[in-house]
């Protein structure tokens, strides 16, 4: 995980993003493995509104840790899985012994195959 808080983040800078893969458990639960490669961000790259939201609190005070890369088509599929009850759930997953709630950091992208998507880790 790289990690971050939205009180420091760094908005202008290149990340090396650790890149995991994506399995579905039960529910909104997913296991995180980390691949072993990293995909290079340029955090300056995101539009305003993705950062502002990344740098916000969430509900229930949650707020950033961290950035991780997952396949894009896996991550859309874990998150139709989670909410195929008809009710939008939160995907969450154990990294590094902590429990985070997933959500991708670029708010308006479109997933497609082959691609890696950036997911922000918030607790």
């Amino acid at each position: 995980m790289y990690r971050i808080r939205r009180t420091d983040f760094p908005t202008n800078q290149t990340a090396e993003v650790p890149r995991y893969r994506i399995d579905v458990l039960k529910d909104q639960h997913v296991e995180l493995t980390p691949e072993g490669s990293f995909l290079q961000v340029n955090l300056a790259a995101f539009d305003s509104r993705s950062l502002i939201a990344a740098m916000g609190m969430r509900r229930e005070g949650r707020e950033i840790r961290g950035l991780i890369a997952v396949n894009a088509v896996s991550f859309a599929n874990a998150l139709r899985q989670a909410s195929a009850a008809g009710t939008p759930q939160e995907l969450r997953a154990v990294v590094e012994d902590d429990w985070y709630v997933l959500a991708p950091f670029n708010l308006y992208s479109t997933p497609r195959a082959g691609e890696d998507v950036v997911i922000g880790l918030y607790r």
